[in-house]
C-alpha cells in the first residue's frame, strides 16, 4: 500500500519554501497590498476547484486564493473565506482594514469593491456563511447572529437578527445547499443548547428543533449535504448526529473513546463514506453501509490533522496538517493545505497520490457542488 504517511511527514524543504515564495510572488504581482488586484483569466466555478484563505508570515495578513488544475489565483486580498462560492459566482469575505473588520459581497472575478455588508471594530464579528443563491450572509456580532438579505435587481438589502443567544465560541452556522434552510445553534447560560433549522425565506418559521449537548471544549460545525436537504455534526466523541427533513435522525457511530471517536468529520455526497479525523490523530474511511473502518493515514509527529473534506465524486480528498498544537478554535488556526487522491477498489479506499498546495493555511473549501 502506498505509504502516505511518509509522504505527508517528509514535506521536503524545496516544496515547502517553494510555496511559501510562490505565497509572497503572488502577493507582490498583484501590483498592490491594499488593494485587490484580480487576475484576469476567469476559471468557471467547478466543484473540483478549491477555494482557500492563507496567512502571509512576513506581514500577518490574510490572502484568499482560487486553485485550480494546479493553478493558482488570488481572488481577494487582507480577506478570509468561511465558506464556498455562490452559485453565480460571488463570494462572501470578511475584510481586515486598519482598525475594523468589515464583510462584503464579491464577484469571485472582476469586482473588488463588491457590496459592503457590514463594518465593526469588536473582536467577535463576522465570520460569513454565504448561501448557494448569493443573495443571503449570515454572520454574527458577539452572540447576535444575523441574516443579510440582498436584491440584486433593486441593489436593496435588510437585516434580520435570528437570535441573541448564538453559540458563537466554537460554531458556524450553515445554509442548506439549496438555500432554503439555515441551521444554527443556541446556548444558554446552564451550557445547554438548542438545535434549530430555520426557513431561510421566513426566518420565524422553525421547522426543526432540537435540545443537545454541545461539548465546550471543541468546534461543533453543522455541515450541510452538498445534493439533499439534509445536516449532520459531532455530537459527542463517538457519535455523529445525523438529519434528513424527509426521512428523520439519524446516529452514525464511531466506535468507542478507546479505539476510534471523531474529531472532525466529512460524509461523502452519496452518504455511503465518512472520512474522520479520530481521538488519536489519525485519519479513517468509514464504509456506512458495510461498517468497516480503514485507516489511511497515521500520525507519527504529533501533528494535527482537521478538516478533511471529500469532493463530489470522492475521488479527491482535502486535509489541513498542522505543525502547531491542537486548538478548540476554528477560526485563525492554520496548517499545511494537502490535496490526497484516492482509489476505491472492492469499497476498500487507499491513497494513490498527496500533493501539498499551500501553506499557512487556515480555511478550505471545494467548489458549490450543485453547478452538476
Amino acid at each position: 500500500m502506498h505509504n502516505i504517511t511518509t509522504r505527508l511527514q517528509e514535506y521536503n524543504i524545496y516544496k515547502k519554501y517553494k510555496l511559501l515564495f510562490l505565497l509572497i510572488t503572488l502577493i507582490i504581482n498583484a501590483g498592490c497590498n491594499n488593494c485587490d488586484c484580480i487576475d484576469n483569466n476567469t476559471p468557471g466555478v467547478s466543484y473540483n476547484n478549491i477555494y482557500f484563505t492563507a496567512k502571509t508570515l512576513n506581514d500577518n495578513l490574510w490572502y484568499s486564493f482560487l486553485y485550480e488544475d494546479n493553478n493558482y489565483t488570488k481572488i481577494a486580498s487582507n480577506s478570509e473565506l468561511f465558506s464556498t462560492t455562490s452559485n453565480n459566482e460571488k463570494i462572501a469575505v470578511l475584510v481586515h482594514e486598519k482598525n475594523t473588520k468589515s464583510l462584503a459581497l464579491r464577484d469571485l472575478f472582476g469586482d473588488t469593491i463588491g457590496k459592503e455588508i457590514a463594518k465593526s471594530n469588536i473582536k467577535n464579528f463576522g465570520y460569513p456563511v454565504l448561501s448557494s443563491t448569493g443573495n443571503q450572509v449570515l454572520y454574527n456580532i458577539d452572540r447576535d447572529l444575523y441574516l443579510w438579505n440582498y436584491n440584486s435587481k433593486t441593489d436593496a438589502a435588510y437585516l434580520e437578527l435570528l437570535t441573541s443567544s448564538f453559540a458563537s465560541n466554537n460554531t458556524l452556522p450553515s445554509f442548506s445547499y439549496d438555500g432554503k434552510y439555515i441551521a444554527f445553534i443556541e446556548a444558554d447560560n446552564n451550557n445547554k443548547s438548542l438545535l434549530k433549522v430555520a426557513a431561510s425565506s421566513a426566518t420565524d418559521n422553525i421547522i426543526f428543533s432540537k435540545d443537545i449537548e454541545v461539548p465546550q471544549t471543541r468546534v461543533t460545525e453543522i455541515q450541510w449535504m452538498p445534493n439533499r436537504n439534509a445536516f449532520y455534526f459531532i455530537m459527542n466523541d463517538t457519535a455523529v448526529y445525523y438529519y434528513d427533513l424527509v426521512e428523520g435522525e439519524e446516529l452514525i457511530s464511531f466506535g468507542n473513546t478507546t479505539n476510534l471517536g471523531v474529531v472532525y468529520l466529512d460524509i461523502s455526497s452519496n452518504k455511503r463514506y465518512a472520512v474522520f479525523v479520530n481521538l488519536k490523530n489519525e485519519l479513517w474511511i468509514k464504509d456506512i453501509a458495510s461498517n468497516g473502518f480503514y485507516k489511511i493515514l497515521s500520525n507519527e509527529e504529533n501533528s494535527i490533522l482537521r478538516n478533511p473534506k471529500l469532493n463530489y465524486d470522492s475521488s479527491k480528498l482535502i486535509l489541513l496538517y498542522d505543525d502547531a498544537a491542537n486548538t478548540v478554535e476554528l477560526k485563525n488556526k492554520t496548517g499545511n493545505l494537502y490535496l490526497l487522491d484516492l482509489y476505491f477498489q472492492n469499497n476498500i479506499p487507499k491513497v494513490i497520490n498527496s500533493t501539498l498546495i499551500f501553506n499557512n493555511v487556515s480555511t478550505a473549501y471545494w467548489g458549490r457542488y450543485t453547478k452538476l
